[in-house]
């Protein structure tokens, strides 16, 4: 997904470090329920 989608969700209120710690976040705790479904995919 592109940066200016994420933008126009959040109404471009974030500024854009908010942005990246906020995907960079929503990252993170996607990987983790994901390694926590299926531990086998562990990099």
């Amino acid at each position: 997904h592109s940066e200016r989608t994420v933008e126009r969700y959040y109404g471009g209120m974030l500024c854009q470090n908010c942005l990246e710690e906020l995907i960079r976040a929503k990252v993170a705790k996607e990987w983790e329920e994901a390694s926590s479904i299926s531990p086998a995919t562990t990099t």
